[in-house]
């Protein structure tokens, strides 16, 4: 996944894999996925031990691949 991440992104992603951590995710649930120009916006829920954590994510064609240009606990 760190290779799907813009340096942008990966440089500040430690608090939300702190909170995906304190989760203990042990499955997902893609809660939407929405078409904003030539982004897609994905929203998704990680069920875990410890409850669950919704994100949303923003992914951009960049170069030749997609990545994360943005992501924030909702």
């Amino acid at each position: 996944m760190a290779g799907d991440l813009t340096p942008e992104v990966a440089a500040n992603i430690q608090p939300l894999a702190e909170k995906l951590g304190a989760v203990q995710p042990t499955g997902y649930e893609i809660l939407s996925e929405a078409k904003q120009g030539d982004q897609v916006v994905f929203r998704v829920k990680y069920l875990g031990k410890a409850g669950s954590l919704s994100v949303e994510s923003t992914w951009a064609f960049i170069g030749e691949a997609w990545k994360v240009i943005k992501t924030e606990v909702i």
